[in-house]
């Protein structure tokens, strides 16, 4: 190969390098370019983005603003015209302040609102224990009445049977009295009779005495004593005791004298006399056998009497008197 084809060879060598060398550079400012297009699209949608945003915020700036001079004209204060940067960001700082204060408020007022809902539930709570309590306690006076009510029959009837057993015991009582009373009474006869009888004895001793030298007195006639001459029939001193009035006649002690004498509520316009005997008792203290007395002094509605013996227990005023003894 000769010296020109060996130096075109160099030549073309050196142009394919050259224009690969040109090709790999257009290449790669292809792709430098892309790159740059690509990041410049996106840099241009993201300030159309920004700029689409910020046209959204001023017209909501906008809508606010007109909002604010509204409601400051409603309330009659004055929208202040901002003249220079200055004044912008004083009403700036005084609008962040106020969201602030506002953001503080909404803060305690949610505080607020949280410690009104616990409240809530908890007073809910207490009500629904007080609704349960109040149904409990509803439940336990029903109860109670209930119990009330059939105490208070138990105790009707339980006094209804003591009004029947004081009845009853009443009744024994005075029986008892009346009893005890007319035993006090049978005793006094009995006793009066027995002196009697031992009056009569020396009666008739007396008598067998005087006529025993003239045979006896077996055939001597029941009124030979009384019909002897210069002989006083001898006082017995027992018999004048009991001379009640022959009508059954009641009264009360109206005055006690002493244990000599007794004012009696009831006189002459009942039948009582002097002379009759009248016997005392009471039906109180478990009834008693006071004494007799006999009558020294009758008037209309009144009389007095006088103590035959001492009386057994000390008379007072309401104390019964009485021709017989309940009913004897």
């Amino acid at each position: 190969m000769t010296f020109v084809g060996k130096l075109l060879v160099f030549l073309n060598l050196v142009f394919s390098i050259v224009v690969g060398v040109f090709a790999i550079m257009t290449h790669a400012a292809g792709t430098d370019y892309k790159k740059a297009n690509d990041a410049f699209a996106q840099r241009y949608q993201v300030l159309d983005a920004s700029r689409t945003a910020y046209q959204q915020e001023a017209i909501r700036l906008r809508d606010e603003r007109a909002a604010l001079v509204k409601g400051l004209q409603e309330h009659g204060a004055p929208y202040p015209e901002l003249k220079d940067a200055k004044e912008a960001d004083k009403v700036a700082q005084k609008a962040i302040d106020m969201l602030n204060q506002r953001t503080t408020d909404v803060a305690n007022l949610k505080k607020e609102v949280q410690k009104t809902t616990k409240d809530l539930s908890e007073a809910r709570k207490t009500a629904q224990d007080a609704v349960t309590s109040s149904q409990t306690a509803t439940a336990d006076i029903q109860r109670r009445q209930n119990e009330a009510k059939n105490l208070r029959l138990a105790f009707e009837d339980a006094s209804l049977k003591n009004v029947g057993l004081v009845k009853d015991l009443n009744d024994l009582r005075d029986r008892a009295v009346s009893a005890e009373l007319k035993w006090t009474s049978s005793a006094e006869r009995v006793k009066q009779l027995e002196e009697q009888v031992k009056e009569q004895a020396r009666e008739l001793a007396s008598v067998r005495a005087n006529f025993g030298g003239s045979g006896g007195i077996a055939s001597s006639k029941p009124g030979l004593p009384q019909d002897m001459p210069g002989r006083a029939r001898p006082s017995t001193g027992v018999t004048g005791k009991l001379n009640p009035p022959a009508e059954n006649i009641e009264g009360t002690v109206t005055k006690v004298d002493g244990t000599q004498y007794v004012g009696i509520s009831v006189g002459t316009d009942q039948g009582l006399q002097r002379g009759h005997t009248m016997m005392v008792f009471r039906l109180s203290e478990g009834g008693k056998y006071i004494g007799q007395v006999r009558i020294v002094d009758a008037q209309a509605r009144s009389a007095v009497g006088q103590w035959i013996e001492r009386p057994r227990t000390t008379p007072k005023v309401g104390d019964k008197v009485g021709s017989r003894i309940l009913g004897d």
